[in-house]
């Protein structure tokens, strides 16, 4: 019953303002409120305004009485930020193919690069007789290519630029 009674004060309340917009808004009134300090805030004039209606079926894109502004483009000043340099290489990646002397290619030959202090680096060719040895610091070296544990033929390399092609013909016969 009390649930009840809550509803129904709750509606009445709701319709009770309900009316009072609408009377305000049907005759022009203002409505006034009090700040803290007891003088009344501004009031404005409650006025309905039309509202346009579009044309039945209406046009696309709809019509509009404004130009549409283009954009232009404005360069950015661009900061003076010198790039950095590209650090020089320092290393090389050396490469090539490993044929015999009738042309063709060997698989598993070993290419054993050395440097008079010692360091190696190595690589063994694949079936088509390529190989690649990354990453050997810039030197005097001495490459030997091995194959059936001896070596086949060696001599004397300049590795100065970042990639360098030897493509070497060993004198055996498979």
């Amino acid at each position: 019953m009390i649930q009840k009674d809550k509803r129904l004060v709750t509606l009445l309340l709701i319709f009770t303002v309900l009316g009072a917009l609408s009377i305000v808004m049907q005759e022009g009134y203002t409505a006034l409120a009090q700040g803290d300090n007891g003088q009344p805030f501004p009031s404005f004039p409650v006025s309905p305004v039309p509202i346009p209606s579009l044309p039945v079926p209406f046009p696309h894109p709809f019509p509009s009485s404004t130009p549409t502004p283009t954009l232009t483009a404005t360069p950015t000043p661009v900061p003076s930020v010198k790039p950095s340099p590209t650090p020089a290489p320092t290393a090389t990646n050396l490469y090539g193919t490993i044929t015999n002397s009738n042309g063709t290619q060997m698989a598993g030959v070993l290419a054993l690069v050395k440097n008079s202090s010692g360091a190696q680096y190595s690589s063994t060719s694949d079936n088509a007789g390529y190989y690649m040895i990354c990453h050997v610091p810039f030197g005097n070296y001495t490459i030997a290519f091995i194959w059936n544990n001896t070596t086949a033929k060696s001599m004397n390399l300049v590795m100065n630029h970042s990639t360098q092609k030897l493509n070497v013909t060993l004198p055996v016969k498979t």
